[in-house]
C-alpha cells in the first residue's frame, strides 16, 4: 500500500519505483509535515477536495512534480511545503489561502508565474527566492508586507508593481533579481530593508516611486532608498547620484512647485535639463520650459544644441523639435543657424 492514512491524515506515501503518479484517497482531510518529502519519481499529485490541511515540508524536494493543485478549503501553506519543487512551472493558490510560510515555493526554479489571493497580507521570507524562471508576480492590495529574500535571485522577473498598502519590504527581498526593468514602489512604503534592489540598477528604465515616474538611462547608480527619502522629505543625500538627482528635481518640482527644488534647479539649470534630455523625459522638459522660471535667452542655446546632438545619437526628435520650436516662439531674435554648429 502506498498511502499511510491514519484517521483521515495521510501519514506518509511510500514512493515506488517508477511510478509518476499519485492519487490520493477521497476522504483524506490532512496531509501530515513530510508526506512526500523527496519522493523524486512522481511528476503528478492528485489532492481531493477533502483536503483542508497541509504539514511543513509535504511536498518538499519532489524534484520531478510538475503538475499539482491545492484544493479550495486549504487556508494555509505551510513552510517549505513545496521547496526545490524544481520541476514544478505552474501554480495557481486558491483564494481561501490566507497564509503563506516562509520559503513556501523556494527554489521552485521552473515556476513561471504566480499570484497572491487577495486574503494574504504577508509575503514571507523567502518564499519565492531563487525561483529563476519566475517572469509574472501580481501582489495584490491585501499585502502589507514582503519579507527578508522573498524574491531573491528570481532573474527572469522582468516587471514588479508593489501596490499601495505595503508598508515594510525586508532584507535582500528582490536582490539578484537582474532583468528587472519596470518597477513600481508605493507612497504607503515605510521601511525598506537593506539591499532591497541589489544589482538590479543597470537594468532598471522605468522606475515609478511614490507617484513619480522616471525614466532612467542606463548605469545611473540607482540606489532606491534614497531616491524614496529624497522625494519624500528633500534631503539632498549624498549617496544619490546627481544625475537621479536632477530628475527627480524636475519632476517634483511640476508636482509640488517647492521653492527648495526651484532654487536647486536654477543653480543646476544646464545639468538637469541636459539629464532629462538624456532620459528622453518630454513631459518634464515640456512642463519646466513652459514654466517660464528657467529657460534664458542664455541658456536655450546651448539646450538646442545639445538637444540636436542627442538627436544624432539616437535620441528621441520629439525634445529636439520642442525645443527649437520653443526657441523660435519665446526668442525669435536668436538666429540658430549662426549660433549653432549642427
Amino acid at each position: 500500500m502506498s498511502f499511510e492514512i491514519n484517521n483521515g491524515s495521510l501519514i506518509k506515501y511510500h514512493e515506488e519505483f517508477c511510478v509518476r503518479e499519485a492519487v490520493i484517497p477521497n476522504g483524506v482531510t490532512s496531509i501530515a509535515e513530510k508526506a512526500f518529502y523527496a519522493c523524486y519519481s512522481l511528476t503528478r499529485i492528485v489532492i481531493p477536495d477533502s483536503v483542508i490541511s497541509i504539514g511543513e515540508k509535504a511536498f518538499a524536494l519532489c524534484v520531478g512534480l510538475r503538475d499539482i493543485a491545492i484544493p479550495s478549503g486549504v487556508t494555509n501553506i505551510p513552510n517549505e511545503c513545496f521547496y526545490r519543487c524544481s520541476s514544478l512551472n505552474s501554480m495557481q493558490i486558491p483564494e481561501s489561502v490566507t497564509s503563506i510560510g516562509d520559503r513556501a515555493f523556494g527554489s521552485c526554479e521552473s515556476l513561471r508565474n504566480i499570484v497572491i489571493p487577495s486574503g494574504v497580507t504577508n509575503i514571507p521570507n523567502g518564499c519565492f527566492c531563487e525561483c529563476r524562471s519566475l517572469n509574472s508576480v501580481q501582489i495584490l492590495e491585501s499585502v502589507t508586507s514582503i519579507g527578508k529574500e522573498a524574491f531573491y535571485d528570481c532573474r527572469s522577473l522582468k516587471s514588479l508593481i508593489i501596490p499601495e498598502g505595503v508598508t515594510t519590504i525586508g532584507d535582500n527581498a528582490f536582490s539578484n533579481c537582474v532583468s528587472l526593468e519596470k518597477l513600481s514602489i508605493p507612497e504607503s512604503l515605510k521601511k525598506m530593508g537593506d539591499n532591497g534592489f541589489r544589482e538590479n540598477n543597470d537594468n532598471i528604465i522605468e522606475l515609478t516611486i511614490c507617484g513619480y515616474n522616471l525614466k532612467i538611462p542606463p548605469h545611473c547608480d540607482l540606489y532606491i532608498p534614497e531616491v524614496r527619502w529624497f522625494i519624500i522629505d528633500g534631503r539632498y543625500s549624498d549617496t544619490i547620484n546627481p544625475n537621479v538627482k536632477r530628475l527627480l528635481a524636475g519632476q517634483m518640482y511640476l508636482k509640488t512647485a517647492r521653492d527648495d527644488v526651484e532654487k536647486y534647479i536654477k543653480k543646476n539649470t544646464l545639468r538637469v535639463f541636459r539629464f532629462l534630455i538624456d532620459a528622453g523625459d518630454y513631459v518634464t522638459i515640456k512642463g519646466l520650459f513652459e514654466c517660464g522660471r528657467f529657460v534664458t535667452e542664455e541658456n536655450i542655446l546651448k539646450l538646442a544644441e545639445y538637444s540636436i546632438e542627442h538627436t544624432q545619437n539616437g535620441g528621441d526628435v520629439q525634445i529636439q523639435t520642442y525645443i527649437l520650436g520653443y526657441r523660435s516662439k519665446y526668442f525669435p531674435q536668436l538666429d540658430l543657424l549662426n549660433n549653432l554648429s549642427i
